[in-house]
């Protein structure tokens, strides 16, 4: 995912989802500028988040935020046109 990209990031399990800018993504890690609205407590060092962009989803844990900058190491990487496959295999899978 290029730069300066907009994502949906949100605290798992069930945190708030806030609209950001995704800065970068350079080797295991995503720098994220959050929105001012997100609370002083979302997204603390070892904080599970989700980041969701166009075509992939990461799921990684909050290695520190300063203001509104933070930073995510990605623990996984899920291209969301395969995960949408699979959904669709399952679910009809399910049906049968």
């Amino acid at each position: 995912m290029p730069p300066s990209d907009w994502v949906t990031v949100r605290q798992l399990p069930a945190g708030e989802v806030h609209s950001c800018r995704l800065e970068s993504c350079e080797e295991q890690q995503l720098r994220v500028t959050v929105p001012p609205d997100a609370k002083a407590g979302e997204f603390v060092s070892g904080a599970p988040v989700e980041v969701k962009g166009e075509g992939i989803l990461y799921l990684g844990v909050v290695l520190g935020r300063q203001e509104s900058v933070m930073l995510v190491a990605i623990e996984h990487a899920v291209d969301r046109a395969a995960l949408a496959a699979l959904q669709e295999v399952w679910r009809s899978s399910s049906r049968e």
